[in-house]
């Protein structure tokens, strides 16, 4: 048997994989495809590896310029509300079941970003998609504290697509289109049978086709400016297959993860609270993948938070520790690592076996993790620099 590695190595680069911001992915929403290759210093991919960029479409509004950093933006005009979904007339039979908002929900301003907003009724919206596509019930207590994390995936929306912009990067329709009819096909329905599903929930269309935009948008970003700087040494895939050989005959473990990212110590508690939560409601009955897809900001999060077979050592330290304490089905408490919050579920545990993966998909693997790496630290240098005004 071939040496059991992780599902990234295994999937090498056929998809792009994003964090939350890649929470920028709905629950129910699929990998956006983004075919690419890494290359080590000393070779170069051959011919037809990498894809061409889509030649961009002409947007239909011109992009939003970002405002300076000394001065607020100009005071923004009340959104026009969004029309509510209709109400529901009846209660819902049990407790879970997610009731559309309160029409109070959508008035008002519930953020600037640079000079763009973000209306309450977007932020109603979201928080509903949040909801329907994770399983999380829709009681006041879980949209209070779910709330701010919502927002937060909302303001980096925003700062993704912005960049973009900048770029002269742009989503078509027709783009936007296929990947709606992608998530249709993938929860084994037709266009019309989501729309009416998302309907039916107190969910607009346009939410979830937000999500998808600002995937492919900073998808096509990241492809542009960060892969190409991405070179994996010999000496780094060498020193993965020591790793595996050393580990032949011990024990490992098929595991997925949530992870909520701290970034600044402001955020600590905020982000505590929302893990504590996440455990519970998994604990009540809540699928992990569907959380995952929708909370998670690690690279696997649209993969339901799927890491794979993962050996001893693999891991830091503290989530190591915690995965071998665990039994099969078994989620474990919020771990503490100096970026933020891990969530880990153990699904299968067995041993490792004896012929080494091929190079290539282990330099599939590291390129994957450094790209993920990058990405995410131009995110957090876009959040830094940002105006961003809380309204909520």
């Amino acid at each position: 048997m071939l040496y059991p590695i992780s599902r990234r190595i295994r999937q090498s680069w056929s998809a792009a994989v994003f964090t939350a911001a890649l929470i920028a992915s709905a629950g129910i929403m699929g990998t956006l495809p983004a075919a690419a290759q890494f290359a080590t210093p000393q070779t170069v991919p051959q011919g037809g590896q990498q894809q061409p960029q889509p030649r961009p479409a002409p947007q239909q509004t011109a992009p939003q310029q970002t405002a300076p950093q000394q001065t607020a933006p100009r005071a923004a005009p009340q959104a026009a509300p969004r029309p509510a979904a209709p109400a529901q007339q009846s209660r819902p039979a049990e407790p879970a079941a997610i009731a559309p908002p309160p029409p109070r929900s959508v008035e008002g301003i519930a953020a600037v970003v640079n000079d763009d907003i973000i209306s309450m009724s977007d932020l109603s919206a979201r928080l509903q998609l949040a909801l329907v596509s994770s399983g999380l019930p829709g009681t006041a207590e879980v949209r209070q504290r779910l709330t701010p994390q919502v927002l937060r995936s909302l303001i980096d929306e925003r700062l993704q697509m912005q960049e973009a912009a900048r770029a002269n990067i742009s989503v078509t329709d027709k783009e936007i289109d296929d990947a709606f009819g992608r998530v249709a096909e993938q929860n084994q329905m037709k266009r019309d049978q989501l729309e009416k599903m998302l309907s039916s929930q107190g969910v607009p269309r346009s939410a979830l086709e937000s999500q998808i935009r600002a995937t492919i948008g900073w998808g096509k970003l990241v492809q542009r400016r960060l892969r190409p700087s991405i070179e994996i040494g010999e000496e780094e895939i060498d020193a993965v297959l020591r790793r595996i050989e050393a580990n032949a005959g011990k024990p490992e473990y098929l595991a997925a993860e949530i992870y909520l990212a701290v970034d600044s110590p402001e955020r600590e508690e905020e982000v505590r609270r929302l893990a504590d939560r996440l455990v519970e409601q998994i604990g009540q009955g809540a699928s992990f993948p569907a959380v995952a897809r929708q909370f998670s900001q690690s690279a696997g999060a649209t993969n339901g938070g799927d890491l794979g077979w993962v050996q001893q050592g693999q891991l830091p330290e503290e989530l190591d520790t915690t995965l071998r304490d665990l039994r099969p089905g078994q989620v474990s408490r919020p771990i503490r690592s100096l970026t933020g919050y891990h969530i880990l579920l153990l699904r299968e545990q067995r041993t490792t076996g004896t012929v080494l993966p091929p190079r290539d998909q282990i330099l599939g693997a590291l390129g994957q993790d450094r790209l993920d790496m990058l990405q995410r630290r131009l995110l957090r240098d876009l959040r830094m620099s940002a105006f961003v005004d809380l309204r909520v």
